[in-house]
């Protein structure tokens, strides 16, 4: 088996490589990706997962995407992905590793922790769009029937494409130790050294 992490505009590959990336084993490995759809429906990030997840400057590993040849490591990756999208956003727009302190952390609020990853808020994390919901693959797996608020929003953005009601949460994917990384605040520029963490895997 190998999976090629280049850009891509498969939703849960996107998902899944983020998660194998981001995260590997460790327990935030879905709260990873429940950041990627608060961002989606955000308003100040693109409104598509694939381009939030390699939007310039934001995840660290998209500068150098990998190939993934372990099937057990990418299963796991894909149950997590598939986990964040039943559960939705997590309303938390940006995280960092619990073993450094970015310059911008003293401004985010909200911090939760949840493996080795501290998820926070630099600015408000309100819902501007549900666009996300609406991509094929999130449809196909979610299935059931819109929402009246799902609805609302996607009668006035697209209204030509399906839209369905999420099942109820399931239950939290839970792992152990982590590829180390941190995502940005909104807007962050890339610049030499940005992502701190790289020097510590």
């Amino acid at each position: 088996m190998s999976v090629n992490c280049a850009r891509s505009s498969d939703t849960m590959k996107c998902l899944t490589c983020n998660a194998y990336r981001e995260a590997g084993n460790d327990a935030s490995i879905v709260e990873v990706n429940r950041t990627v759809l608060a961002r989606a429906e955000s308003g100040k990030f693109p409104s598509s997962i694939c381009a939030v997840i390699y939007q310039r400057a934001q995840f660290s590993w998209t500068v150098s995407p990998s190939t993934c040849t372990t099937p057990a490591a990418w299963n796991k990756a894909k149950k997590a992905a598939e986990e964040a999208v039943k559960k939705g956003s997590n309303k938390k727009l940006n995280f960092y590793a619990n073993y450094i302190y970015p310059s911008w952390a003293r401004n985010c609020s909200g911090k939760q922790r949840v493996g080795t990853h501290i998820f926070c808020n630099v600015g408000n994390a309100n819902v501007a769009n549900t666009r996300w919901r609406q991509e094929p693959a999130v449809v196909a797996l979610l299935g059931g029937t819109a929402s009246p608020t799902v609805l609302a929003t996607a009668s006035s953005t697209a209204p030509n494409l399906p839209v369905r009601r999420p099942p109820p949460r399931a239950t939290a994917v839970a792992l152990a130790p982590p590829v180390r990384r941190e995502v940005a605040p909104p807007f962050d520029y890339f610049t030499p050294g940005f992502f701190m963490s790289e020097s510590t895997r």
